[in-house]
């Protein structure tokens, strides 16, 4: 795999229990250049048997498989047409 620029992300999450990201913050860097806040929100799945889940940001711009290891751990696998993304969703509080 290979691509122009390196992202990285960063950010905190707020869900309802019911299918929403009703909330969140991130902050991307994208090849050294910062964007800093960006509102986020979105939707996600209730696991299947196997743990697997669908996490969307952004009315779609961001579409993810989610795996759910605990309740206080989950994987993400970017699912969307030319994107490469994975990445943890770790849960503070």
């Amino acid at each position: 795999a290979s691509g122009a620029t390196l992202q990285d992300s960063t950010g905190e999450l707020a869900t309802d229990g019911k299918g929403a990201v009703t909330s969140g913050t991130l902050d991307t860097n994208t090849g050294g250049a910062l964007a800093a806040g960006q509102a986020v929100t979105g939707s996600y799945s209730t696991p299947a048997a196997n743990g697997r889940a669908t996490f969307t940001l952004n009315s779609g711009a961001l579409d993810y498989a989610a795996y759910v290891i605990s309740p206080t751990q989950v994987y993400i696998l970017g699912i969307k047409s030319g994107q490469l993304a994975v990445g943890a969703l770790p849960r503070q509080f």
